[in-house]
């Protein structure tokens, strides 16, 4: 140890540490909502080690919760050390906590050497234990992808993330999403499990999951009919929305439309079936702002999720100095409430 700071809630050390020492914090210290190790990584930071061009005294992050120690950051850096074969200077960080809720925050919340995915971060929160028998990886990946265009307002989707990167990177709008979502990803989840072949796969792609969540989110009646036939893909008729969705999706992969596309057929579908209309050709170009029979995105002046407006306060503050930016619209809260919203900026 050569320096130590302390507070209250946490302590910094610096440690030189080597394979043994690595082996021993990664065994006795362990967190069970980690990732799976990337083999890969490791053997990059490991050669980065040997060719003495890895930054030394980065942060090792232990969480103290209950009298024991969990690393919850780090991990990849101490099985490089003991591939590497060598010592390594760190700063261990132990920040104390009172909940396991609040370990699994600071975990989510982490984006240092190997940035976190949507599905570390919700593997964090617990969804992806609460539902790993129904929903695999792909499924909740697709999740984590939806809740971002729903931030969008599933309006221009592939431009308003390219405009404004900081909505996939930041972590207070990932984990507003996420709190949102979460009761209608559970009926979307339950609707994977339930299907099979081809219909599986299409309901895991993001679009798809997108407009799921925001049928359940407003028409949980007819959404769990609608998805469940959809899912089931059995006796089907001509004509009918979930046989004509389900076509297009599968002539259609993911990667040969834009996103926005997908959205609006899975829409168009959605909406054939709420005006009770067969339909046998499905028309996403035809659709010029998102509509979705049923709910708030069938109005012109629409309501925005409450992480969507978060994501337009951000963007106000950072408008050039002195011009005055005032933003007015709607979100809907979680019982489903229409409330008014105006932002002011100087």
């Amino acid at each position: 140890m050569k320096t130590e700071t302390e507070s209250s809630r946490f302590a910094t050390q610096l440690h030189l540490i080597d394979p043994t020492a690595a082996r021993h914090y990664i065994d006795s210290c362990p967190y069970e909502r980690q990732r799976m190790i990337s083999d890969a990584h490791v053997s990059f930071l490991a050669s980065e080690m040997k060719r003495g061009s890895f930054t030394e005294a980065t942060a090792i992050h232990f969480v103290e919760c209950a009298g024991r120690l969990h690393l919850v950051n780090g991990r990849h850096r101490l099985y490089a050390v003991i591939e590497a074969g060598i010592a390594v200077l760190f700063t261990f960080m132990v920040t104390k906590v009172a909940t396991d809720a609040a370990m699994h925050e600071i975990y989510a919340d982490h984006d240092v050497h190997r940035p976190r995915d949507w599905s570390a971060a919700l593997r964090a929160y617990g969804i992806y234990d609460a539902y790993k028998t129904i929903a695999d990886k792909g499924a909740v990946n697709a999740f984590g992808a939806a809740t971002l265009m729903i931030m969008t307002g599933l309006d221009q989707v592939a431009g308003a993330l390219r405009q404004d990167a900081s909505i996939a990177k930041s972590r207070n709008l990932r984990k507003k999403a996420i709190e949102e979502c979460q009761p209608y990803a559970e009926r979307v989840f339950h609707v994977i499990g339930t299907s099979e072949g081809r219909a599986r796969r299409q309901l895991k792609r993001s679009p798809v999951f997108a407009v799921a969540l925001e049928t359940f989110r407003y028409q949980p009646a007819v959404a769990g009919q609608f998805w469940a036939r959809l899912a089931a893909d059995d006796g089907l008729h001509r004509g009918e929305p979930q046989k004509t969705l389900l076509d297009w999706l599968v002539e259609h992969p993911g990667g040969s439309v834009s996103l926005q596309h997908q959205v609006n057929a899975v829409a168009a579908g959605w909406n054939a079936a709420m005006a009770h209309r067969m339909v046998e050709f499905l028309r996403p170009d035809a659709m010029k702002h998102f509509i979705l029979a049923g709910t708030p995105y069938e109005k012109e002046r629409r309501p925005l999720p409450l992480a969507c407006m978060v994501a337009l306060v951000a963007r106000a503050r950072r408008a050039p100095a002195g011009k005055r930016r005032i933003l007015t619209g709607q979100r809907v809260t979680p019982a489903g409430d229409v409330v008014p919203v105006t932002v002011m900026e100087d």
